[in-house]
């Protein structure tokens, strides 16, 4: 959505194979902006998702530090999605862990809901450190 809307986007992902588009930066005439996609889902239950998790507390560090030391040259903000469409309980190989992933794609919302064309659309001395989306019947 962002690359139609004449954005340039570098993506990256788990499997390269999956990725759409290259390209130089992410801009829209607006100023630099790095976009941080974090799931939500395992902010509160870290049952079996102990690295993980701290994976996702590492970037959300990383990501505070960038817009801290970054000042006005460039956005940072962080996406948090909670259940969102994907083919990720697939990739789980944990069977107790993959039905924990299956259960929660039930009240999975579409990946077009995801706010990321509001954040790089907002005026360039504006910078939405985080968003949290969540489906309404998700619980945490």
């Amino acid at each position: 959505m962002l690359a139609e809307s004449g954005a340039k986007v570098i993506l990256g992902a788990r499997r390269a194979d999956r990725l759409e588009a290259i390209a130089a930066d992410i801009r829209k005439n607006k100023g630099e902006a790095d976009l941080q996609v974090i799931d939500v889902s395992k902010r509160e239950d870290l049952t079996s998702f102990a690295v993980y998790s701290g994976t996702k507390f590492a970037v959300r560090a990383i990501s505070e530090g960038l817009r801290q030391e970054a000042g006005d040259k460039i956005r940072v903000t962080i996406i948090s999605p909670g259940a969102v469409e994907s083919e990720l309980a697939e990739t789980i190989s944990n069977p107790d862990v993959k039905k924990r992933i299956q259960d929660y794609r039930k009240m999975a919302i579409p990946a077009e809901a995801i706010a990321m064309a509001y954040a790089i659309g907002q005026p360039s001395n504006v910078d939405v450190n985080e968003i949290l989306i969540r489906p309404t019947a998700q619980p945490n």
